[in-house]
């Protein structure tokens, strides 16, 4: 279960967490003695060479599912602390689905929220997605088509499961938008499938790494 549990959230704390976060994806590039870092890349690279080689795109397991039903009770910095455990456990695509599912919950819950405040819910948002975009994307980008099928997912999930912390029914109409943005998003990866590829192919950087890690700059 997630560590932010619906009625003990404390923004202040998962802030924290947040910047500390941060400093440890900092440290891939800056001290070799992150090893545990590096090996999640390595092992990030390592399963998207082996989804280039399989037509299973979007895999997502049953286990995850039914964790996804529980974090739907919750607040939706939850999400990120769970797709965080799923990538340093290795399991990138269950990652990436949970990590989409939580933006755009969190999003929702920001716009519609009547007692959203910018410091508090906004910055946790753009913390969240700087620290954990980073890799969840980086994996993402080396299979586009596997990138649209984690995306269709999500929207399955979304239309079929309402977001019982903050139900659609309090305000349909900006539950609705996120829905069509990510309509939208889909569309165009897959309308300009080669134009990404290539795109993301050249946006590619070393740090003080023994190997290559894309930059990640996604449109969300």
């Amino acid at each position: 279960m997630s560590k932010f549990p619906r009625h003990h959230y404390n923004p202040d704390t998962m802030i924290i967490k947040t910047i500390f976060l941060c400093f440890l994806f900092a440290t891939i590039s800056l001290s070799s003695k992150a090893q545990g870092q590096i090996t999640i890349y390595k092992k990030l690279f390592a399963y998207s060479d082996s989804l280039l080689k399989t037509e299973k795109k979007g895999v997502i397991s049953k286990e995850t599912n039914k964790t996804l039903s529980i974090l739907d009770k919750e607040h939706p910095a939850g999400f990120f602390d769970k797709s965080g455990d799923l990538l340093r456990s290795g399991k990138f695509n269950d990652a990436a689905f949970v990590y989409y599912v939580g933006y755009f919950r969190y999003r929702y819950f920001n716009l519609a929220n009547p007692d959203y405040k910018q410091s508090e819910d906004g910055a946790l948002l753009g913390s969240l997605k700087s620290v954990m975009g980073e890799p969840i994307n980086l994996f993402l980008r080396s299979d586009i088509d596997n990138f649209i099928k984690i995306l269709e997912n999500t929207k399955v999930w979304l239309t079929n499961n309402d977001y019982k912390f903050f139900s659609k029914i309090k305000s349909i109409e900006k539950y609705n938008e996120e829905l069509s943005q990510l309509d939208t998003l889909i569309n165009d990866f897959s309308t300009n499938k080669q134009k990404y590829k290539a795109e993301w192919a050249k946006s590619s950087k070393c740090g003080n790494i023994k190997f290559k890690i894309k930059s990640i700059r996604f449109k969300c």
